[in-house]
């Protein structure tokens, strides 16, 4: 059998069980040469044992101090948390309806394409479709740009 490394062995302050059932259990340890001990790691996952425990014997998840330490400030953070009630939300004005300014800048991109079948079939007049649909499409997009802010 392998032996236990030393940085993995049961420091004298770390506690198992209370009172006379630890007393009782580290008896049985030590009467039992042969009994195979496994080390408790803490629950928080950080690697430290927090003491050892034999086979077939359930003990509850343990919490280093440090684990547990962190646990608490990520506990009061979440409480610290505005809730889904937004308390400013009284002071924002409520979303733009752009769907007609966003219909407007389709249609002046209809015109363009308009424009450049014209141009395409040698007609003039799809100059000033191209031209129009081009000047109402950069209108439109700074106003959408306007109302955004």
């Amino acid at each position: 059998m392998a032996e236990i490394p030393s940085r993995l062995k049961r420091n004298a302050d770390q506690h198992l069980l209370p009172g006379s059932a630890e007393d009782a259990l580290e008896s049985s340890f030590e009467s039992s040469e042969t009994a195979e001990d496994i080390p408790i790691f803490c629950a928080g996952g950080c690697g430290e044992v927090m003491g050892y425990v034999r086979i077939g014997y359930s003990i509850p998840p343990r919490w280093c101090p440090d684990c547990e330490s962190a646990k608490a400030s990520e506990r009061a953070v979440t409480e610290a948390m505005p809730s889904d009630s937004d308390e400013l939300a009284e002071l924002r004005s409520p979303p733009r309806d752009l769907r007609r300014a966003h219909l407007a800048q389709v249609l002046a991109v209809l015109l363009i394409f308009a424009g450049s079948i014209h141009i395409a079939l040698g007609q003039p007049i799809g100059i000033y479709l191209a031209a129009f649909g081009t000047v109402a499409w950069i209108g439109v997009g700074l106003v959408l740009w306007r109302l955004r802010n």
